[in-house]
């Protein structure tokens, strides 16, 4: 039989992470698996090496995972809407049938294809969206026996090179290590203290690590228009290579007023969920480029036509994450290799945590991806579980 499970993780931050708005200690998020067997995290294969890694195969091939993690945390909301779907999924009859384990290989990959596509526009919350959208495409590409970067229309297997974030509370020494991990691209967060503060951090920054390294800076919308031109104004020597979402979210006309007095490169990030946001922004003239945050605007699915959108109108792209588990994160990874993106993709995120569901290392300032699907099955680790949601 088929079965959608729902499962709890909850990651420690290595040490707290302080941003403009608050600071935070650890990330709880939902992982969801769609399969049609039992759970690959509980069930035990007492088989020869051989036997148990065929029987593994079997078993990861008739599975897909996604995650919804709302920011900052899971919401009771979010679970309802999560419970709801869930209920409603097992209960079709058809979607059963073939997604069965006795039916062929193409009858799930086209009942997988046609369950995502049927299901996007029904339901409302877009992180919950995104972890089906995301389970489904790990489930067709795995059933498939390709990476999800793939599916998504990139190469098989590829490489996204990421970009180290330092918190607020971090700077030239964290900065100097990065680059000694190599990495080329920093991002700082910053917004939680002066404009002021924030510019002598930019310039330290810059003078510990020269200028071959790219500078962004992500404000979070903490500032005011006059504090984020005068922020733009006063570092313009040290070269950044955008600001990120300077001013609130939900002030289109701020961020306009921001990018006309300033020659840095403004994108959007929180001002942004879907084509209708897009569209606003675009006709505001309120940006350069765009964040896109996978898991915040639908999923994979829904991210791709916010890129094709952005492209046309001849705007920069970037992917970053909302600091998700390994699973959240590689849905980005396939996402960025298949879509490709206009500099480095914020998703070295999980580097913070002590532990994650997967092993998926950033390796000489890259991310490197493989298949089928994701490239990885998530597994509880020593101190680590995964509880059942309901």
């Amino acid at each position: 039989m088929w079965e959608i499970e729902v499962l709890g993780v909850c990651l420690q931050f290595r040490r707290p992470f302080r941003t403009s708005s608050m600071t935070i200690r650890e990330r709880n998020s939902v992982l969801v698996r769609i399969g049609t067997v039992g759970s690959e995290h509980k069930r035990p294969h007492r088989r020869t090496s051989q036997a148990a890694q065929e029987a593994k195969g079997q078993e990861e091939s008739r599975s897909g995972w996604g995650e919804c993690a709302p920011w900052p945390s899971v919401t009771a909301h979010t679970l309802e809407v999560l419970k709801a779907l869930t209920h409603r999924l097992q209960s079709l009859p058809q979607v059963c049938d073939d997604l069965e384990d006795d039916a062929s290989n193409s009858g799930r990959i086209s009942a997988a294809r046609t369950l995502r596509e049927s299901m996007s526009a029904e339901i409302p919350d877009l992180y919950v969206r995104a972890a089906f959208d995301t389970a489904l495409l790990d489930f067709q590409a795995r059933a498939e026996g390709i990476s999800l970067c793939r599916l998504l229309g990139g190469p098989l297997e590829g490489e996204v090179p990421v970009n180290a974030v330092l918190g607020a509370d971090e700077t030239v020494a964290e900065a100097i290590a990065a680059v000694a991990n190599g990495f080329e691209t920093l991002k700082l967060k910053v917004g939680a203290e002066t404009p002021e503060r924030d510019v002598s951090r930019v310039g330290a920054v810059r003078a510990a690590v020269g200028d071959a390294v790219r500078l962004r800076v992500d404000a979070n919308g903490a500032w005011t228009v006059d504090e984020a031109v005068l922020f733009l104004r006063s570092v313009e020597k040290h070269r950044l290579e955008m600001i990120e979402q300077p001013v609130p979210a939900q002030d289109v006309a701020g961020l306009a007023q921001v990018r006309a007095s300033s020659s840095v490169p403004v994108v959007a990030d929180e001002a942004l969920s879907d084509l209708e946001s897009l569209h606003t922004l675009l006709q505001a003239g309120a940006m350069d480029g765009i964040m896109i945050k996978t898991h915040r605007v639908g999923g994979p699915t829904a991210a791709l036509a916010l890129i094709e959108a952005a492209r046309e109108a001849g705007l920069l792209v970037f992917v970053s994450s909302l600091f998700e588990t390994a699973v959240g994160v590689a849905a980005a990874a396939h996402l960025a290799a298949a879509a490709g993106t206009s500099g480095a993709a914020g998703l070295a995120t999980g580097q913070a945590f002590v532990r994650n569901v997967a092993a998926f290392p950033v390796q000489d300032g890259k991310l490197r991806l493989g298949g089928p699907g994701l490239g990885f099955t998530p597994t509880p680790v020593s101190g680590q579980t995964f509880s059942k949601v309901f």
